[in-house]
């Protein structure tokens, strides 16, 4: 993943406009390359990482040379267990394609409760096309996946429909020319006025 992550972060840190996030957690954001890709492009931004701790021990060991510069910091925890650290957007980059779909309604709805108003969510995967057909790259990784773990690669379509099922409006989605698309949805209405974790 440290070997890839170089190769995809530009490319999802620019997708979208993400001036408006000021505090972001990347979950399982591996050696930090996208969080520190984001703290690069957007200097108000602070970015935590939240990985298993046998990650976070060696994560020093995968900074840049700019990191001082730059306001990332990880943190040590399990998201399918710990509770969520606050956050303007949360972001899970190549983390979906592992598991099955209830295990992602599970982290959605874990996601959505703790947002405040205004808050979203970001997921950088190998998007299939709606019809399923392409692209081949896509295809390739879903195999992998179905062989490694229980998860898949899905269409934007596919990520929409689990997205509004667990509270999530205002979805788009862009396909890049990099390693990952991108998607970028944001709390239903029904976060108004919820106090966020």
């Amino acid at each position: 993943m440290h070997g890839l992550a170089p190769l995809a972060s530009k490319a999802v840190v620019s997708a979208f406009d993400l001036s408006s996030f000021k505090t972001v957690c990347d979950f399982g954001g591996g050696s930090g390359n996208l969080a520190y890709e984001m703290s690069r492009t957007y200097p108000s931004m602070s970015v935590k990482v939240l990985e298993l701790p046998p990650v976070v021990e060696v994560s020093n060991h995968f900074k840049p040379d700019d990191a001082g510069k730059l306001d990332v910091e990880f943190l040590a925890g399990d998201f399918f267990v710990d509770e969520l650290p606050e956050a303007d957007m949360y972001v899970f980059s190549m983390v979906f394609h592992n598991w099955h779909d209830d295990n992602i309604s599970r982290l959605l709805q874990k996601v959505h409760s703790a947002l405040k108003p205004g808050g979203a969510i970001l997921i950088a995967e190998s998007l299939y096309n709606d019809e399923k057909t392409g692209p081949v790259k896509t295809a390739q990784r879903c195999m992998l996946m179905l062989a490694l773990c229980e998860g898949k690669e899905r269409s934007a379509r596919e990520y929409r429909l689990l997205l509004e099922k667990n509270g999530f409006s205002d979805f788009k989605a862009r396909y890049t020319d990099g390693l990952h698309d991108v998607i970028l949805a944001k709390a239903g209405e029904s976060n108004k006025g919820k106090k966020g974790c």
